[in-house]
């Protein structure tokens, strides 16, 4: 993947966008299959319930393009964007504990 990415502050909250672009700097290596990750965002607001957490949306757009079909790809996309929630989680805890 290569891949451009945007952040800003939101109101309270903060959103990030990213997509995959063509860069000279990057060319393609015809030995390696690139993936491709569409319009992707981030939106983490403040959550109205409890001040030690958020509310965290995320619309993922990927293609691997490799010789796993789309339909297994899908399928465990959502299992693969669980566990990374719970390794930030992991990461944000000692920060929010104090």
């Amino acid at each position: 993947f290569v891949n451009v990415r945007i952040w800003k502050k939101q109101d309270s909250g903060y959103v990030q966008g990213s997509v995959s672009i063509i860069h000279p700097d990057v060319p393609d290596i015809t030995k390696y299959v690139r993936g491709e990750q569409g319009p992707t965002v981030c939106i983490m607001n403040p959550s109205n319930d409890n001040t030690d957490s958020c509310k965290f949306q995320w619309l993922l757009n990927t293609n691997l393009k490799g010789w796993i079909p789309q339909y297994l790809i899908d399928q465990t996309l959502s299992s693969v964007m669980m566990d990374y929630v719970n390794s930030f989680r992991k990461f944000a805890a000692p920060k929010t504990s104090a």
